[in-house]
């Protein structure tokens, strides 16, 4: 059972269209919770925006302006832990399993509702929320701290694969923005994770990879097989069975049937990630691997992109991410060297060897190595760089 301390600090919305009903709600529960409530959805959207995080949303389910399923599945994108439940008065079966699906309710109610067993809703929501909470700070602050130092270790043992990895991150995590995708630590970090396989590629065929050569077939089906290598070094780790899934399906196939079946189950979120993955990937062989501007390869992709090889949905993102970009910076001194800026250029020492590669995000472990460098004087001045902000 919750302390009453516990209860006080616990947010909670309630959102309902009948005044009278949200007057009573208020006058029996403001004394226990946090409570705000609101007459209209749009506003309750809004409210968890700019006021939240919620720990309970309760919201009617039969509205005019936005139904309680549709009101729900919205705060779900917003604020995945956010807990929603159900209150209504004309629910039927159809509407019940619609609003499970769709908005993920946590507990359905019927009104009228007796004020205990709301109490012990909300409590048990609050409970969960709570949980959901913990369990991401855990995500964020200990496994993805880990799995960055993995990721910083393998831009020193295999830059190529650090490379496609951070400029993967960044668009990656830039289109779940745009999509507000639910999933979206576990793609950052499929982003991240998914060319840790190439470490498992021959020397002789990454070569030929990274000078834009052809390969043979067995060559080319030994290079594509690097995926599944990453999918069994990843999938041992606690808790990253989405990112594994991710990972393993990263040159799969867009099909537009399919996605259209998994529409409102937990499908329709993975197949949404693995395109997200997909288009990023082959973006970034447009950009990298032709050695062209991100506006050009975006032209590369749309051409295809009505073939329905990619999600329109993403492809539509991409669009809305990628503008002509100004000049880069030219960095004289690595002091003036910022954390997450990209290499526009290749930095190279005065024999024009290539120490880090063009659009490599710059990383603690990187700035070390090119201080290294700085001190035999072997870094090759002006640095050319894209500004943080313009990433």
């Amino acid at each position: 059972m919750l302390t009453e301390e516990s209860r006080k600090v616990s947010k909670v919305l309630m959102v309902d269209d009948e005044a009278k009903v949200l007057a009573g709600y208020k006058r029996h529960l403001k004394k226990i919770y946090d409570l705000t409530i609101t007459t209209d959805p749009i506003e309750g959207l809004e409210l968890c925006v700019n006021k939240g995080p919620f720990a309970v949303i309760v919201s009617d389910q039969r509205m005019p302006e936005m139904d309680g399923v549709t009101f729900l599945t919205e705060i779900r994108k917003l604020v995945p832990n956010t807990v929603r439940i159900m209150l209504s008065g004309q629910a039927d079966m159809e509407e019940t399993i619609k609003a499970v699906n769709h908005g993920n309710i946590f507990r359905f109610l019927n009104k009228p509702c007796k004020l205990q067993d709301l109490v012990v809703a909300l409590d048990d929501g609050i409970k969960q929320f709570n949980l959901l909470e913990s369990e991401k700070v855990l995500l964020d602050q200990t496994l993805r701290s880990s799995l960055e130092v993995l990721v910083e270790v393998l831009s020193l043992v295999n830059p190529y694969a650090y490379g496609c990895s951070s400029r993967m991150y960044r668009i990656v995590k830039k289109i779940a923005k745009k999509l507000r995708f639910e999933k979206s630590w576990e793609l950052e970090i499929a982003s991240l994770m998914a060319h840790v396989g190439l470490v498992t590629i021959p020397a002789n065929i990454l070569s030929k990879v990274v000078k834009g050569r052809e390969l043979t077939g067995e060559e080319d089906k030994t290079f594509m097989g690097y995926p599944k290598a990453s999918y069994n070094l990843l999938k041992s780790i606690p808790r990253l069975e989405l990112v594994c899934s991710f990972v393993r399906d990263l040159h799969s196939t867009y099909d537009s049937s399919e996605f259209e079946e998994a529409k409102g189950t937990e499908k329709e979120e993975i197949l949404l990630g693995t395109h997200i993955l997909n288009l990023a990937m082959d973006f970034d062989k447009e950009v990298f691997g032709k050695q062209q501007t991100e506006v050009a390869g975006l032209m590369s992709i749309m051409k295809v992109a009505d073939e329905g090889k990619y999600n329109p949905i993403v492809v539509k993102a991409l669009k809305g991410i990628i503008v002509p970009s100004s000049s880069p910076l030219e960095i004289s001194s690595i002091d003036d060297l910022i954390l997450e800026m990209l290499t526009a250029k290749p930095v190279v020492d005065n024999m024009e060897n290539e120490i880090l590669p063009v659009n490599y995000t710059i990383t603690s472990v990187a700035l070390k190595l090119l201080e290294n460098f700085v001190k035999t004087g072997a870094v090759k001045f002006p640095i050319f760089v894209w500004d943080r902000d313009e990433n």
